[in-house]
């Protein structure tokens, strides 16, 4: 199975983002992230975390994923909130639960991933 996919496309799964950096600092980081996305996570809090500076970490994100550090937050965030709706949570406690904090954010997140709303999501895929 490939841990990576070739010719520039998207990664199977977040969960493998940390095996691919040079640096253990950020791959703590990038695990911590996708393992507790509801926590507070601003780009100082996460720099912090790395033992970096904002504009190194922003550096080390882009090098290394192809997107900022808060792209790749609200990506995990996406990624977690699809998964606690296959255990029928509903809205509100997904948008708290993945981190969002509130439906609108969640929402405003999901139509820049996906292009649209959470409702026609879930609609859509359940």
């Amino acid at each position: 199975m490939q841990l990576r996919r070739t010719g520039g496309q998207s990664q199977y799964s977040i969960h493998l983002a940390g095996q691919f950096s040079g640096s253990d600092r950020l791959s703590r980081l990038i695990e911590q992230v996708v393992t507790q996305p509801h926590l507070n996570l601003t780009l100082d809090e996460l720099a912090s975390t790395a033992g970096m500076n904002a504009r190194t970490l922003s550096r080390h994100f882009k090098q290394t994923l192809q997107e900022t550090p808060a792209q790749f937050v609200e990506r995990v965030r996406v990624d977690h909130a699809r998964g606690l709706w296959a255990d029928r949570m509903v809205p509100k406690q997904v948008a708290i639960y993945s981190g969002f904090g509130d439906l609108q954010r969640m929402r405003r997140a999901f139509q820049r991933r996906f292009g649209i709303g959470v409702s026609e999501y879930i609609s859509v895929f359940g």
